[in-house]
């Protein structure tokens, strides 16, 4: 992790503590390409089950994203916007993603496993797909570090897994020495919809399954 030079810490520290206490993330994605993949599919789309361990153990609430650091390198939690739980934002993402492919979404709230099958016959669709949210957590100090594990599976009418795919990794996005919770805010949530776009909509194994 990259360290501030000693004068600008002792001289900005403070300033940069209260720039980054409460701060925000906005997710609002507006798919710019459309298509007419999934034309005539309708996909149930299940509740994101967010397996974060800091989420999971209370440490964070579910409306965590990650951290920007101080000046001196300290952390301070990073939220959505209107504490929404980041299972709601990929919920909102997945589903533009793929009505943006053509596909017809129903949304339920309830994870798999409770009586899918009746639920898959009452939305009229054949598929339902499931994202888990193994991690997705942004750092930035300088730059915007985001580590991800994200898992797409899609069951069938009988509430069987046919097909199953997942993205992991890390990656630093561009900053700003001068500001780089402005850079952050503005980098990471393309960031977001480039990998669940890639997961899900622009994933030949996820988009054959929901077609049936």
């Amino acid at each position: 992790m990259r360290r501030a030079p000693p004068v600008l810490t002792i001289t900005c520290g403070a300033v940069l503590v209260s720039c980054v206490v409460g701060a925000v993330y906005e997710f609002d994605y507006r798919p710019v390409e459309r298509s007419n993949l999934g034309v005539g599919a309708t996909v149930l789309l299940l509740m994101p089950e967010d397996r974060r361990p800091e989420v999971v153990s209370g440490e964070e609430p579910s409306s965590f994203i990650g951290e920007l650091r101080s000046g001196v390198g300290i952390p301070y939690t990073v939220n959505t916007q209107g504490a929404q739980p980041f299972a709601a934002v990929v919920a909102e993402t997945v589903e533009r993603d793929l009505e943006a492919a053509g596909f017809r979404v129903v949304a339920d709230r309830g994870p798999a496993g409770l009586n899918l099958p009746a639920r898959l016959r009452q939305s009229e669709a054949r598929r339902a797909l499931a994202v888990t949210i193994g991690e997705f957590h942004s750092d930035t100090y300088v730059e915007p570090t985001v580590t991800w594990e994200l898992v797409a599976t899609v069951f069938d009418e009988h509430g069987s897994v046919v097909a199953s795919d997942a993205r992991a990794g890390e990656r630093e996005l561009p900053g700003s020495f001068w500001n780089p919770k402005k850079a952050a805010a503005r980098g990471v949530p393309p960031f977001f919809y480039r990998l669940i776009h890639e997961l899900v909509a622009g994933n030949p194994i996820i988009v054959d399954a929901l077609k049936g």
